[in-house]
C-alpha cells in the first residue's frame, strides 16, 4: 500500500464523526476510480445469509453499492474466507477499507 493511500485513510480514520469518516472513505475509493490507479482500494460491506444487520447495512449503502464505491462481500465466499483469515474479522457486518491485495487498511498508531 502507499504512504498516500494510507495518509489520506488516515485522515478520514481521524473524524470523530462516524459518517463524515465513512464519506471521507468514500471520496478516496471514488477518487482513485476515476485516476484510474493501478492498485485501487475498495470499500466492502462483508456481509452472510441469514444475518438481520448485514441486510441493513446493505440497504442503508444501496446507493454506494449501485455506484460500484461499495461493494457487498460474503464471508463464506472464497474471496470473503481469505479477507476473514488474513485480518482477523471476527464479525459481520463489518464495513473495511482493502487495499488491492485485501489487505485492511486500518489508521496508523
Amino acid at each position: 500500500m502507499s504512504e498516500e493511500l494510507q495518509a489520506k485513510a488516515n485522515r478520514c480514520f481521524s473524524l470523530e464523526d462516524d459518517g463524515k469518516a465513512l464519506d471521507c472513505l468514500k471520496g478516496i475509493v471514488r477518487d482513485m476510480r476515476q485516476d484510474g490507479a493501478v492498485c485501487q482500494p475498495k470499500l466492502v460491506i462483508l456481509s452472510q445469509k441469514g444475518c438481520p444487520y448485514c441486510v441493513k447495512e446493505q440497504t442503508r449503502h444501496q446507493e454506494d453499492i449501485a455506484a460500484g464505491v461499495m461493494e457487498i462481500m460474503d464471508v463464506h465466499s472464497p474471496e470473503g474466507v481469505k479477507v476473514v483469515g488474513q485480518n482477523g474479522i471476527e464479525s459481520v457486518p463489518a464495513i473495511l477499507l482493502l487495499d488491492c491485495q485485501n489487505n485492511l487498511i486500518e489508521p496508523e498508531s
